[in-house]
């Protein structure tokens, strides 16, 4: 019997019988399917293709774009032309005249989309996407489901390749940032017209009968290349059958497999998998030679590599079972250090620019704890002890090791209120003071730990003791500064003065995020507040600032004290996905790591249940959607925000925390799952540690064996009977295994 059937066996046993049996495969397009046009946005994208707006239409309309943000208008336009030519009435052909249209339905795959529209006598059904070598590839059937046969003259156009090329082609090409990106459009049996950059078609349909075709448009580096994947697409067998393998492909070889009881947190965990694979680009190409994620394909701001969604980037594609994600987006930071100073920026492949607070030093040594690449981690460690010396060297001016961004926006949580605690009234109009916070603290601690850990490692105890002084540096000067024994928090100060910004932010718990905070009864207090009603445990927590500031609000883009400037990105009261992700580990972190009375696994639950449900549109288990924040108060997101927005975690926290596993550097594996209102889960296929880990848990509500089983490599290795708690074994080596 093979491991497979064998372990499913045993999984459905486990729950009692086939019903509740976790599936050897999730397949994407089922489980992520929903009958609308989700916003205009297209699944699919390309190595270096994607869209940034689809727009209502024939073709391929809206806007697209190449490489990084571009603006590609209407790549492909597609319109049937009322010639009207009927056997019992001759009508003069009106090629001026395209059919008034109306689109009677849309299903959206992850994969590809599907419309059914209507034109005059004649039922339109388009599937479009994006392929993995760059090429749109739309599938068009006409019916004429009218009582009488038709004639319709078919146009093919482009809004970007507007030059007749050879052999029925149109071309276009442009620069894309010193790339050439060069595209040919095909239309197998479409011929050019006259004398301008466009493709007809006459057919004729006989009541009830269909015509189908294609139009193929590819995006290359090369014009022959274009050619020739144009052509081949234009004459492959089943191109939406193989388009859906390939796309399922990605999921089936990289993604843990995940199931549970409750249906929302399922669901969101594949959902945020098809981020990744949504934001994946791979130009490979000048800056950024190997594969990294975008923060958004929408928006000129977010197709690029930036620092300050990168740490949660790494911690999330981390699980996927090839490291070369993982790795590729630490890797390009290397290879973008600023000029000056060596520290971290973000990059597109022709420029480099663009400072954020971050931890992606600290994100890199727990990614390597995953998949434990002694090479790899040779090749980026100077890198990374040059972006901590050089955010030192910049942005500590007066020497304290506690590191001033150069304004608000570089912390990425622009309008935090303490930045503006010194204006009258908050007063948001008038420039915001230099300071010294806790996130920052909380950032530089954990990689400058992160750094010792690593080259004690690789067995350099010079550098290891250079990172361990300088991490308790900053963990001193936090304490001294940052931290009010009378209030029991962290609060920001001023850098020219240390006056104490008193106004308590989602920040103030970052320390507990990196273990800067010690384990002793003054600081563990402060966690007090955070599952204050009245502070910040609002109906979706965390509030990012206290309900008790005036500038404080739920809603998106408001700002209730003086000044009233607003801004697309207010980090004064809403939810945002990043931080509460944060908040998530520092609560996680609090339950294990810390002795406290304030932080209950109750808490951390009802945290993650209404974290997941704010990333489904009304709730509706059918509408996953994650954006940039949302009201604190009502779950809205904002409407202006990015959809599909890969600045935040979920698959980490699920896997970390529901599941349990506790990544470290070493071979004794700990599982350690917070305790829960789950009946049953179970994570399978999980690389970890140059292992098979397969980890199922099942209640007595859940079936016969009640109790936490692991096997590695197939092998059973460890089994916890009856309630959900913490399971430790040590891989075997050699021939113990």
């Amino acid at each position: 019997m093979t491991r497979a059937m064998s372990l499913c066996l045993l999984l459905c046993l486990l729950h009692g019988g086939c019903v509740q049996l976790a599936t050897d495969r999730i397949v994407i397009d089922d489980l992520l399917h929903r009958p609308d046009a989700r916003h205009g946005t297209l699944g699919p994208t390309g190595k270096r293709l994607f869209t940034e707006r689809l727009d209502p239409g024939l073709g391929f309309r809206g806007q697209f774009s190449y490489i990084h943000y571009a603006k590609i208008a209407d790549p492909i336009m597609f319109q049937p032309l009322d010639w009207a030519i009927s056997s019992s009435n001759h009508n003069v052909f009106k090629h001026d005249k395209p059919f008034v249209s109306a689109t009677d339905r849309v299903d959206w795959f992850p994969s590809h989309l599907v419309t059914h529209s209507r034109f005059g006598r004649f039922a339109v059904t388009e599937r479009k996407f994006i392929t993995d070598d760059d090429t749109l590839v739309e599938l068009v059937t006409v019916t004429n489901d009218s009582k009488v046969s038709a004639e319709c003259l078919l146009q093919v156009s482009s809004g970007f390749a507007r030059e007749r090329g050879s052999d029925n082609t149109l071309t276009g090409a442009a620069d894309f940032r010193g790339v050439r990106g060069h595209a040919v459009l095909v239309a197998p049996r479409f011929t050019l017209a006259g004398n301008g950059p466009s493709l007809w078609r006459c057919v004729g349909i006989w009541p009830g009968q269909s015509v189908s075709f294609r139009i193929v448009m590819s995006f290359q580096e090369d014009a022959a290349t274009a050619v020739k994947t144009a052509r081949e697409w234009a004459v492959r067998s089943d191109p939406l059958g193989h388009q859906r393998a390939v796309y399922q492909k990605w999921f089936d070889d990289n993604c843990p497999r995940f199931e549970c009881d409750d249906p929302y947190i399922t669901k969101l965990y594949w959902y945020r998998w098809f981020v990744a694979r949504h934001c994946l680009s791979r130009a490979c190409t000048g800056n950024l030679p190997y594969p990294y994620f975008f923060e958004g394909t929408h928006q000129p701001h977010f197709p690029r590599l930036i620092s300050f969604s990168s740490p949660h980037i790494i911690a999330e594609t981390r699980w996927l079972r090839d490291p070369q994600y993982a790795f590729g987006q630490v890797s390009n930071h290397c290879l973008n250090p600023d000029d000056t100073s060596g520290f971290f920026i973000s990059a597109r492949i022709n420029e480099k620019g663009g400072d954020y607070n971050n931890w992606i030093v600290s994100a890199a040594w727990e990614a390597f704890k995953v998949h434990p690449d002694r090479q790899w981690l040779q090749s980026v460690i100077e890198p990374m002890s040059e972006d901590v010396r050089g955010t030192l060297r910049q942005f500590d001016r007066d020497g304290d090791f506690l590191p001033t961004p150069r304004k608000h926006g570089t912390t990425g949580m622009e309008y935090q209120p303490s930045f503006f605690y010194f204006n009258e009234n908050y007063d948001d109009s008038k420039p915001d003071a230099p300071l010294e916070r806790g996130d920052y603290a909380a950032y530089l601690y954990g990689n400058a730990s992160a750094l010792a850990e690593a080259w004690r490692f690789l067995g350099n105890s010079a550098r290891a003791a250079e990172f361990e002084q300088l991490a308790g540096k900053i963990q001193a000067a936090c304490l001294e500064k940052l931290w009010d024994p009378t209030d029991r928090f962290c609060y920001a100060v001023r850098e020219a003065d240390g006056a104490v910004a008193r106004v308590r932010e989602i920040v103030g718990f970052y320390p507990f995020m990196s273990r800067l905070v010690p384990d002793e009864p003054e600081y563990v207090a402060s966690l007090a507040y955070l599952v204050d009603p009245a502070e910040f445990w609002t109906a979706y927590p965390p509030a990012t600032v206290t309900q008790k500031c005036p500038a404080y609000t739920p809603h998106v883009a408001t700002w209730p004290a003086a000044g009233g400037k607003t801004h697309g990105c207010m980090w004064n009261g809403p939810a945002w996905p990043h931080a509460t992700s944060v908040i998530l580990d520092v609560l996680a972190t609090a339950l294990r790591e810390y002795n406290q009375p304030y932080i209950k696994s109750e808490h951390f639950w009802h945290m993650l249940d209404r974290y997941t449900h704010l990333q489904y549109e009304n709730g509706d288990l059918t509408r996953p959607l994650v954006t940039e924040y949302y009201d604190g108060q009502s779950g809205t997101p904002d409407p202006t925000g990015c959809p599909d927005y890969f600045h935040s975690t979920y698959c980490d926290l699920v896997i970390r925390h529901a599941v349990g596993l506790q990544p470290s550097n070493s071979d004794r594996v700990v599982i350690d799952p917070i305790p829960g209102p789950l009946k049953w889960f179970s994570l399978r296929r999980l690389r970890y540690r140059g292992h098979e880990l397969d980890i199922v848990y099942s209640s007595a509500d859940a079936g016969p064996e009640r109790g936490l089983t692991v096997w590695v490599d197939g092998r059973r290795v460890a089994h916890r009977p009856g309630t959900l708690g913490r399971v430790e074994f040590v891989f075997p080596a050699g021939d113990d295994w």
